[in-house]
């Protein structure tokens, strides 16, 4: 019976570390096609922060 619940506890461990990586996985690929529709709002914003910081 140990054995067993030791078991689950990696299954369950590995199923919420498998959702959370899906998740994250899942946001980055949102972000990236987010950040290709809009790159060139995107660069133009952090060409002014490069410069903002520079200056400062």
């Amino acid at each position: 019976m140990n054995v067993f619940r030791t078991n689950m506890k990696v299954i369950i461990n590995f199923l919420v570390g498998w959702k959370d990586f899906a998740v994250n996985f899942c946001l980055k690929r949102l972000l990236s096609c987010h950040i290709r529709n809009h790159f060139v709002s995107y660069s133009s914003t952090a060409i002014r922060l490069l410069i903002l910081l520079r200056t400062a």
